[in-house]
């Protein structure tokens, strides 16, 4: 006879939402950390600098929210890192978006551009993805 598996309990909507955005905070921190970095220091084109940043926290969010945020490392890592990398992509392209919208057209300094567009898009766009799609 095979063991039970242990049944999956999914995180309260409210818990993972508050610790979603902590781990949104904390990868947006490495993401800030390695923008202004390879800006700053390497002189490289900001929209440049925002891909190689995102992709940084990228690694940290996926982590964070596997653990512990939703509690899914119970199942297989490689289908939730292909809807991750999935999610990353969509995400990413937004960020460059509205960077490069808020910079350009709005005329903000690209760090405030930055910061708009990270709220935006892990509220409107991460957190229902991660709970919905790839950590469900």
């Amino acid at each position: 006879m095979l063991p039970d598996k242990k049944e999956h309990t999914r995180v309260p909507l409210g818990e993972s939402f508050l610790k979603s955005q902590l781990t949104s905070l904390s990868s947006t921190a490495v993401d800030f950390a390695v923008l202004i970095l390879c800006t700053e220091l390497f002189a490289i084109y900001y929209v440049i600098s925002k891909a190689i940043a995102a992709c940084c926290g990228a690694v940290v969010s996926f982590t964070l929210s596997r653990k512990w945020a939703f509690r899914r490392s119970d199942k297989h890592m490689g289908p939730q890192a292909l809807k991750y990398l999935f999610t990353s992509a969509c995400s990413l392209g937004l960020n460059v978006i509205g960077i490069y919208l808020f910079t350009e057209y709005l005329g903000f300094h690209y760090i405030l551009s930055n910061v708009f567009t990270a709220v935006l898009v892990a509220i409107g766009f991460n957190f229902i993805m991660y709970r919905y799609f790839v950590f469900r």
